[in-house]
């Protein structure tokens, strides 16, 4: 009651003001970042120059011991200094980004779209991108999927890069194959595109793992694969990724439907095969309400694989506009070109 009575008497520049300098105190004295944070978020306005970071780290403690909701809280209040522009700003707009992409699809989105035209590269900017989660059971926003052309067409094909560029290169590939995995001509690409990998499909880096479940996927979403080669190459996927919970915002949850399709979950890694136990029924389910069921997508299997051309984009990727196809199938023709790839 008495600390009621003093609080009601404070005005609120009083309130902030000695909130800041209990921020100040425990900061000087070495305290945890979320204890210093948590009187940082009861002022408007800091002049303190580590407020930032201090508002930073304490949203990676948050990340960590799994409460992004607070973490965007942290990192919110972080986005009201004034002092912030340019890159700072743009990674200040990721990091928000990254904490709401679990609980807030469209403000990961917003805040990502908002970061982009701050970052000076395009590898920057299409690593930004990378940042919204795909969307594994349905089809994707439309705005996203432009989002990740724009980005594409900026960066360039894969062929042409190097190091960290060919990674955001191909895991760009990786999400605008898997943006058309409901259009049987962007599948029929996508398994075309499979094969021309090889028996044995590179997948020494994680963005050549993403790439490689997402054409895995289009060849179980078509039927062309028998189900022990998608077990095979599911599994020597699985093997060389660790099972965390940042793959969730990957397409990798992919193979665990291919091996569920393939009835092939017992064999799995162990690491994933929890993972695969829960999210066997969703999967199931999945494929059997998705293309993977519909008879005019599964048909050209014994079929040569010609499908529909598409609009291609200046980076040499099929343009996926993200809408639904007609309930009948399109008309054979050759195939479109798919010669460039993408990052996380």
């Amino acid at each position: 009651m008495v600390q009621d009575a003093v609080e009601s008497s404070m005005t609120v520049a009083e309130r902030e003001r000695l909130h800041d300098a209990a921020a100040a105190l425990m900061y000087h004295n070495g305290r945890p970042a979320e204890l210093v944070a948590a009187q940082l978020l009861a002022v408007t306005s800091s002049d303190h120059p580590w407020a930032v970071e201090v508002l930073r780290a304490a949203a990676d403690t948050a990340l960590r011991r799994g409460a992004p909701r607070t973490a965007a809280r942290y990192l919110r209040r972080a986005l009201l200094d004034g002092s912030l522009t340019g890159e700072g700003r743009a990674r200040l707009l990721i990091d928000l980004a990254t904490a709401e992409r679990g609980f807030d699809p469209a403000a990961c989105e917003r805040h990502i779209s908002q970061a982009i035209p701050l970052l000076t590269t395009a590898r920057l900017r299409a690593a930004a991108a990378l940042r919204i989660s795909p969307t594994i059971v349905g089809l994707g926003p439309p705005s996203v999927i432009d989002l990740l052309h724009q980005v594409a067409e900026d960066l360039g094909p894969a062929a042409s890069l190097e190091g960290t560029a060919r990674d955001v290169a191909l895991r760009l590939e990786a999400r605008l194959r898997h943006a058309g995995h409901e259009d049987p001509a962007e599948l029929a690409a996508a398994v075309e595109r499979l094969s021309v990998l090889g028996a044995e499909p590179p997948l020494l880096t994680s963005a050549e793992r993403e790439l490689t479940a997402v054409l895995l996927n289009a060849a179980v979403l078509t039927a062309r694969w028998p189900a022990a080669e998608v077990s095979r190459l599911a599994n020597r996927i699985l093997e060389r990724e660790p099972a965390t919970s940042d793959q969730v915002h990957t397409p990798l949850p992919l193979v665990v439907i291919g091996l569920v399709a393939a009835d092939s979950v017992r064999g799995s890694a162990p690491g994933w095969r929890w993972s695969s136990r829960r999210g066997g029924r969703a999967a199931r389910s999945w494929t059997r309400s998705s293309t993977f069921s519909r008879p005019w997508c599964s048909a050209p299997a014994a079929a040569s694989p010609r499908h529909v051309s598409t609009p291609s984009a200046p980076c040499g990727w099929p343009r996926c506009t993200g809408r639904r196809p007609g309930s009948s199938p399109p008309s054979p023709s050759p195939a479109s070109p798919w010669t460039s790839r993408t990052p996380r």
